[in-house]
């Protein structure tokens, strides 16, 4: 994994802290020792080892659904912004979407 900075943060540095293609690169590596432990017959590891793959899968599922949230409210706010600015700069109203702004 490599590490980079998200902010001030530092994720997938092998600190603990990862984003979500550093939990998919840490998903990759827990089936890669998944295996490992089966062929070796340590079956209460392997256990461990699913157990904490679904928690990582629970975790990811989460992450996409905030990001997606976050980039709709991202696309949202920036739809807005340039219809204010085509107002502005064209003085016409824009149909937005569920409304229509009358011209004032």
């Amino acid at each position: 994994m490599e590490g980079k900075k998200i902010g001030n943060l530092s994720v997938n540095d092998g600190h603990g802290l990862l984003d979500n293609e550093g939990l998919c690169d840490s998903l990759i590596e827990d089936l890669n020792n998944l295996l490992k432990n089966a062929a070796a017959g340590q079956y209460i590891r392997v256990c461990s080892i699913t157990m904490e793959m679904v928690q990582k899968l629970m975790n990811l599922k989460k992450g996409i659904k905030a990001e997606k949230n976050s980039m709709e409210s991202q696309i949202e706010d920036l739809m807005n912004l340039n219809n204010d600015l085509a107002e502005k700069a064209f003085g016409l109203p824009v149909e937005r979407e569920n409304e229509t702004i009358a011209e004032g």
